[in-house]
């Protein structure tokens, strides 16, 4: 099969297309032939940063198709189903295995292109909001990091659950999150988004702080003081390649909590499969989506990778086989 691979580690420029072996398929396995891939934030640190368990390495996390092989344990699925897919590697390719709970069925109705981002968007962002988070109806929430895909469907599960919602984004963006829910859009390379939040809070701060960027200690700081007495963090983001510590004598006069997030190492369990077939079924419905700002095809993965990287685009871009 073709993939794009990486022989060592470095910018969009390591990325090869080439070709490389059929992945090799366990008896819990489930095996798609890949229409499209969903370009994550992991995707690029694992490209650039995060160790991997050895080179060659083929690049990626999410992608949908029709499944064209199942292992002999497998009970969910068989030939011809639509499935969306999860690994930390692996879907930067013509065919994609994952275990079988790491596989989710696609409904008729749904776009497959919308299917492919909805796994890492939507789970992260009900994981980050309501499971870590706590969020509640009548509450006061910041997305920070809310034009890409993770913040949109934070905007968007945050709204439909009666939150107040703040979320922050670069200027050209910024107005565009209102669409989606975003109750007062804050252009962060043109306003201080701590005193933004303070004015409109009396001063308050808001119950929850969702950070999807990650950032220096600075940055950190700036988020604890937008958080409420008794408010909550929830800490996702990693896209700036740093990890700043928590400072304890900000948040313990706050009574805070600060929450880590990781949905990859909850995606397989019962929770986590209701919980997305749940949004699968508002999503197919219309009352969920993920704008898609650009689609590049599989041997031009290299290009794709440079195009987010530089434009921060609203929404995600796809890779198509």
């Amino acid at each position: 099969m073709k993939a794009a691979v990486i022989h060592e580690q470095g910018g969009p420029d390591v990325l090869r297309y080439e070709d490389t072996p059929d992945p090799v398929r366990g008896p819990g396995d489930v095996v798609i032939d890949v229409e499209v891939i969903s370009l994550e934030g992991g995707d690029l640190l694992n490209r650039s940063i995060l160790p991997v368990a050895h080179f060659p390495h083929v690049i990626g996390y999410q992608a949908a198709g029709r499944v064209s092989a199942v292992g002999a344990k497998v009970t969910r699925f068989k030939v011809g189903d639509r499935a969306v897919c999860f690994a930390f590697s692996g879907s930067h390719a013509e065919k994609f295995c994952v275990p079988e709970h790491h596989a989710f069925a696609v409904p008729d109705e749904l776009d497959m292109r919308i299917a492919a981002t909805m796994p890492v968007t939507f789970g992260t962002a009900d994981y980050a909001l309501f499971a870590a988070g706590d969020l509640k109806a009548g509450e006061t929430v910041l997305i920070q990091g809310g034009a890409g895909g993770v913040g949109l469907a934070a905007i968007q599960l945050a709204k439909a659950a009666g939150a107040r919602v703040f979320a922050t984004a670069r200027s050209h963006h910024a107005e565009a999150m209102r669409a989606y829910g975003c109750d007062l859009p804050i252009a962060y390379d043109k306003e201080d988004f701590a005193e933004v939040i303070a004015a409109e809070t009396g001063g308050r701060g808001v119950d929850l702080v969702v950070d999807l960027v990650g950032g220096d200690a600075a940055m950190v700081s700036r988020l604890i003081s937008a958080v409420a007495y008794r408010g909550r963090l929830s800490v996702v983001g990693l896209s700036s390649g740093e990890a700043p510590s928590i400072p304890f004598w900000e948040i313990v006069p706050k009574n805070m909590a600060v929450l880590g997030v990781l949905f990859g190492a909850e995606m397989h369990t019962p929770r986590a499969h209701a919980m997305l077939e749940r949004h699968f079924a508002s999503a197919g419905a219309g009352k969920l989506t993920m704008p898609i700002a650009a689609a590049f095809p599989l041997a031009e993965a290299a290009a794709a990778h440079r195009f987010v990287e530089e434009t921060r685009p609203l929404g995600r871009v796809l890779l198509l086989p």
